[in-house]
């Protein structure tokens, strides 16, 4: 994340999937959030006016807040001072910690979805989850221990879901094969932003049947592999979806969390944020069209995504 100060006493949030690392600019695919600016509220205004309807000043000062820096108290008292009332995503942000709230972490994410994501709930379990990402985590010996389970369960929430489903949505992993890393514009050198490791994937061959591959080739992106993070969910017939998550978090239990079954804290590892597009906020619609291009929701990779073949095995930084 950035927030860049101007010298009008504006300011502006950038939220990257992108390092500021030389090679996370050239040759691969990432994504990048830019809040409109915002500008300095008069001298008399609250801390807590010019807010954004999706909360993302107060969203934006916890998690800073959470790093107990002091460096960040002069970042902290421009955001205090300026009006984000124009923003129209939400803020999900990770902290290390066992949380009890649900303001962190996939329990941000489920919440937020309960509250606004617009799937008829008969038709919940036919959206697919698409989740994209350039790491893969440990999950154990079976997927309903944490990906088919909490996981699954807190990103395919929808609003009027009186019960959980019976059948829950199918989940679609989009992570490079060695053969996608192999036709990259660097060879397999293209794999050196994909750190998931052999000994990891031995332990848990399982999760091949959930992979698919990275395919781009709409928007031109087919050989940089992709570094970017997202999450969405689509219609059956490909031409609506449900949100957009853009972020810095892969699909692990260290930047999501894991639920302790004792005293229900979300246990998170890692620092992570991301943008939450819903399509009431954006274009005050229920759905992103996919297609038309007045509203359209650009997605880097091709839909429907393309699963792995029998003989394909994902990408492993041991290659």
């Amino acid at each position: 994340m950035m927030v860049l100060c101007y010298e009008d006493g504006s300011l502006r949030v950038v939220v990257s999937t992108a390092n500021l690392y030389v090679d996370d600019w050239e040759n691969r695919t990432q994504g990048l959030w830019f809040s409109p600016r915002c500008p300095e509220l008069p001298p008399d205004a609250m801390p807590h006016d010019g807010e954004s309807p999706t909360m993302f000043k107060k969203t934006l000062l916890r998690y800073l807040n959470h790093y107990h820096l002091p460096q960040l108290a002069f970042y902290m008292e421009r955001v205090k001072r300026c009006d984000f009332s124009h923003i129209n995503v939400f803020l999900i942000a990770s902290a290390p910690g066992a949380h009890f709230d649900f303001d962190w972490g996939m329990t941000r994410v489920g919440s937020l979805l309960r509250q606004h994501c617009c799937i008829p709930p008969s038709e919940n379990s036919r959206w697919p989850l698409l989740a994209q990402a350039s790491s893969i985590g440990s999950y154990g010996k079976e997927p309903k221990l944490w990906l088919t389970g909490d996981f699954l369960h807190q990103f395919t929430k929808i609003k009027d879901q009186s019960q959980m489903l019976s059948s829950p949505a199918e989940l679609k992993l989009i992570y490079p094969s060695l053969e996608n890393v192999k036709q990259s514009h660097d060879g397999l050198l293209g794999g050196g932003c994909l750190p998931y490791g052999a000994s990891a994937h031995a332990k848990q061959p399982w999760l091949n049947q959930f992979l698919y591959q990275w395919k781009a080739t709409h928007t031109n992106r087919n050989k940089a592999m992709p570094h970017i993070k997202s999450y969405t969910r689509v219609s059956p017939d490909n031409k609506m979806a449900a949100y957009y998550l853009l972020t810095s978090g892969n699909i692990s239990k260290a930047a999501w969390g894991s639920i302790n079954k004792g005293n229900k804290a979300l246990r998170i590892m890692s620092y992570e944020a991301g943008v939450l597009l819903l399509p009431r906020f954006v274009i005050n619609e229920d759905l992103f069209p996919l297609s038309d291009k007045t509203h359209r929701l650009i997605i880097p990779y091709d839909i429907p995504p393309i699963k792995y073949t029998s003989d394909m095995s994902p990408w492993v930084s041991d290659y």
